[in-house]
């Protein structure tokens, strides 16, 4: 079976990294990644030309970035089959991502979810419109998946830090999406000043409203003489600063899923409305095998 998967931001590279592993490993599969550009138009022809040139017989795409639906998107409309992971995940409407996940489940023939919720949410919405749902898989998650930790003296610091990492809310018009990001900031900011310790910053996905995050949210209101920032970390690199933080501010859905099992859940700060509404686990880890064994199944019985 040749299975193209392809890959957009650090989020869902992250997430879909240990599938890729066993796949390849596997010799009933031909695997192909294709990174894919943070442009939807430009995404979308990547994915159709490959679709159009090698003719996987899958094209697995994980999550809900813009990207990822662009990938979609053009697989459907070639004709190939989609495996979507993490479908069927609720949260409340911050960000543009809640709906492309729910989009790319639609297009997709086969669903791979976290939870019972998450499944039960995927049969609704395919029911609703019509669609069969005799392919949903209740999986877990992939997130602890061949966990690496970075521990090294050159990759944490030897004194107590607090970890930031803000994303902008897309949903939202650029106006009030600059309001929300203040008022957020100026959570954080608070939260900052209630321990004396420094702080790392971690660069926001690149999502509109980034430059703002970094300019106003973090230099103006909450960055500090001695403070870090970084632009971006590798997975391993962020997990060892997370397991080490003092505390973890955020509104990314690390706080639902890696944080829990670094930290205990006083020193997990979920702000913003980002993630406020997604669903929570806990969760079923090995969520890699699980998929693996399910499209060895498709292997040798073919797709529907």
């Amino acid at each position: 079976m040749k299975i193209l998967v392809p890959v957009g931001g650090r989020s869902d590279e992250g997430l879909s990294a240990p599938v890729i592993r066993r796949l390849e490993k596997d010799k009933r599969f031909e695997v192909h990644t294709l990174q894919l550009s943070r442009d939807y138009v430009c995404a979308y022809l990547q994915v159709k030309h490959v679709c159009e040139d090698h003719k996987p017989h899958l094209v697995f795409v994980t999550g809900d970035r813009m990207e990822m639906a662009a990938a979609a998107a053009a697989a459907f409309n070639c004709r190939v089959p989609i495996a979507h992971f993490y479908a069927g995940i609720g949260n409340t409407l911050a960000t543009v991502d809640d709906v492309h996940r729910h989009a790319i489940t639609l297009w997709s023939s086969i669903q791979f979810c976290e939870s019972r919720v998450a499944a039960n949410r995927v049969i609704d919405l395919r029911s609703a419109a019509g669609i069969p749902t005799k392919e949903v898989h209740v999986v877990g998650i992939s997130h602890l998946d061949d966990l690496q930790v970075w521990e090294g003296k050159k990759d944490i610091p030897d004194y107590k830090y607090d970890l930031v990492l803000y994303n902008p809310p897309t949903w939202l018009p650029e106006g009030e999406q600059q309001a929300a990001m203040q008022k957020d900031g100026t959570q954080i900011s608070k939260i900052l000043q209630q321990k004396d310790h420094g702080a790392i910053f971690v660069g926001a996905n690149a999502d509109r409203g980034r430059e703002f995050v970094l300019e106003e949210v973090y230099t103006k209101q909450c960055y500090r003489t001695g403070d870090r920032f970084y632009e971006n970390l590798e997975r391993p690199h962020f997990l060892g600063l997370l397991k080490h933080c003092q505390r973890f501010i955020t509104n990314s859905s690390v706080a639902i899923y890696e944080a829990p099992h670094f930290l205990p859940p006083d020193r997990i700060y979920l702000i913003g409305d980002r993630n406020r509404g997604r669903d929570r686990g806990p969760f079923e880890r090995g969520a890699s095998d699980k998929i693996v064994k399910i499209l060895e199944g498709y292997a040798l019985t073919g797709l529907a």
